[in-house]
């Protein structure tokens, strides 16, 4: 999962989980410069999730019970006035949320990107849920991104843009945690 503001080349963060050498047993390293801390939760308690051939080297399964790596809430996760990219190689069972900075209760708190019930890109932003017009297919490998340029939500899949659509509503930074794949 990659995590960047497009007009600083900035990295907010940047977790590969395509390299055994960066599971600890309990986190995921963060390969940019801020090093954000996370944990590794799996069905089975803290610690190493069942790892496989990905896209690209090896990667984590995460087995759709309970498994998520969370990272401390930290500003950079905050996009309320931001322009960001966020992008993951995904390979879904079902489809459901990719990352997510909301607490899940309070009306109009964060972000969550995932995939929708069709298979299209979903970005909910405080209320506001755009959808990509294409789909994504279950157990196949897709590249998955979408842009947040000012008053523009881009979905791309596979490196092609998507679906362009005007944002709208307003969106409340969140303390939550940053969550990556919660199933």
């Amino acid at each position: 999962l990659r995590w960047g503001d497009p007009h600083t080349n900035g990295l907010a963060g940047l977790w590969h989980m395509n390299d055994l050498a960066t599971v600890d047993g309990s986190a995921i390293a963060d390969a940019s410069l801020h090093a954000h801390p996370s944990v590794l939760e799996t069905a089975e308690g803290s610690g190493v999730g069942k790892t496989v051939y990905a896209k690209l080297g090896q990667g984590l399964d995460f087995d759709g019970l309970d498994d998520v790596v969370e990272v401390a809430d930290a500003p950079a996760f905050d996009i309320a006035t931001s322009s960001v990219t966020l992008m993951a190689w995904i390979r879904p069972r079902a489809f459901g949320p990719i990352a997510s900075h909301a607490d899940g209760v309070t009306p109009g708190d964060g972000w969550v990107f995932g995939v929708n019930a069709a298979g299209a890109l979903r970005m909910s932003l405080g209320g506001f849920d755009p959808d990509g017009a294409g789909t994504v297919t279950l157990d196949e490998w897709t590249h998955v991104a979408v842009v947040l340029d000012g008053d523009r939500v881009q979905f791309y899949l596979d490196g092609m843009l998507d679906r362009v659509v005007l944002r709208q509503g307003s969106l409340t930074d969140s303390n939550a945690a940053l969550t990556i794949v919660r199933d």
